[in-house]
Order: structure tokens, then sequence, then C-alpha cells
């Protein structure tokens, strides 16, 4: 006799550490791409969708002279009515019920993005991300630990309001 793991259960099992990266700044994280991947790998298909867009104006940075990069050197320059984010709405089937999860997903740095469609690109990434972590997906780094459960809450005991036994 087999026992198949809930879907649940299944998306609670931490990233292989071959798929956990680590960005410059020495954050950890997992490729969207290999999210994508694990959620059709558990659940099956699911609907991911843009509820909205979001915008905004960023400040430029002058230039530094002793800057390390280029970029640095040079400053960048306002930027207007981006975007700057978005709001995205994962649809998905988790143990037989419909979950519907709906998250920001953020363009970290703007000025990394040549137009629109980059930075909504980066957003979108950013977002089923967090959309999956909410689905109980990872756990997403940097929390990758042990997981555990939280504690079951006790219902609180209610008054008695007649004698004494």
């Amino acid at each position: 006799m087999t026992t198949e793991a809930s879907d649940l259960a299944r998306l609670a099992r931490p990233f292989p550490r071959e798929l956990v990266q680590r960005d410059p700044g020495g954050n950890s994280y997992v490729a969207h791409e290999n999210v994508t991947q694990w959620l059709l790998g558990i659940v099956g298909p699911f609907s991911f969708e843009l509820v909205e867009i979001i915008r905004g104006d960023v400040p430029g940075v002058p230039p530094d002279p002793k800057g390390r990069s280029r970029r640095a050197k040079e400053g960048t320059p306002e930027l207007h009515d981006v975007i700057v984010g978005g709001v995205w709405r994962l649809t998905l089937r988790i143990d037989g019920r419909t979950v519907r999860l709906e998250e920001a997903g953020d363009v970290e740095d703007p000025h990394n993005w040549r137009h629109d469609g980059l930075r909504l690109k980066q957003a979108a990434s950013d977002a089923i991300k967090r959309c999956a972590m909410r689905a109980g997906l990872g756990p997403q780094p940097p929390a990758a630990g042990p997981v555990t459960t939280p504690p079951r809450r006790r219902r609180p005991r209610q008054p008695h309001s007649g004698p004494c036994p």
C-alpha cells in the first residue's frame, strides 16, 4: 500500500540546495522558473493573472566619480511614471480546494531595466514567488531551515455562569 503525500505537504518541502542561489547582496533566492516548475509538478496547471500595474517616479542618482561601476560613476536619471511593481493573482488547486492568492511584485531597481516591459517581467517574477510562498511552497529563502508547525490554538474556556459543582 502506498501513501502519497498531500499537495500541501509536498509544497512545504524545502528546495534542493542546488536550486538556491545568491544575489550580489548575499541574499538567498530560488529563480522564478524553478518556482513555476515546482508548482506545476505539485498542483498541475494554474492561473497567474495581472490584477494591477503600479507606476511611480524613481529619483535619479547623482554621479559618483569614485563609484565602482560605470553606472555609479555616471549616475542615473530620474524616471517618471514607470512601472515599479504590480499585483498578480495566483489561482490553483491544493488538495482539491481552489485557492486564490494575490501578492505584489516589486521592481527592485527600476534603473536596471531599459523599458517598462522588462520592469513588468521583473515584478511578475517577484510576485509569483511571493504567491507560491503564500501557498506553502518552500520554505523560501532566507527562511530556509527546519519546517515547523505552529502550535494549535486552544479554544478559550467559556466562563461558567452557574453554581460550582
